[in-house]
Formats: structure tokens, C-alpha cells, sequence
């Protein structure tokens, strides 16, 4: 009987030693940073549209700097 069950991420390694290509935590953490980055810069742009509070755009600027904060350290810390 086959596995039907979802499959895993990142194949395993191969016999020779090499990883196979798969998609990494930083990888995905990155994506998710620069989502949330653009969504809190969006999110900023309607609030000034629409005249929301300053509290809006104070939580949407502050999530906005923290991921930026987040990405750029990463960034740092990356080997070149």
C-alpha cells in the first residue's frame, strides 16, 4: 500500500551526501516578513485615505518598522 499522506517539505538527502533542494525556515520567514512589511505600508496608505486615527497609523508604522528592522539584521547576519 502507497503513502497518501501529505508530503514533506524537503526531500531527504540523496545517498552522495548533497541536500536536495528544498524551501528553508529562513526562506519562509523572509516571504512572511516582506508580506506583512508591504501590508503594513498598505494598510498606512488607506488609513491616510480613509482619515483614520493616529492610532492606526501608529500600530501600521510600527509593524512596518519592525519587519523592516527584522530584515535588515537578517540581512546582516547572512553570510555574502
Amino acid at each position: 500500500m502507497t503513502n497518501t499522506g501529505p508530503r514533506p517539505l524537503t526531500e531527504p538527502a540523496d545517498p552522495r551526501g548533497t541536500a536536495a533542494p528544498g524551501v528553508s525556515r529562513g526562506q519562509v520567514l523572509r516571504t512572511l516578513l516582506w508580506t506583512v512589511l508591504v501590508a503594513g505600508a498598505v494598510a498606512n496608505t488607506v488609513a491616510s485615505f480613509v482619515g483614520a486615527d493616529a492610532k492606526v497609523h501608529l500600530v501600521c508604522g510600527a509593524v512596518t518598522a519592525v519587519c523592516g528592522g527584522i530584515l535588515i539584521v537578517g540581512r546582516l547576519r547572512r553570510p555574502r
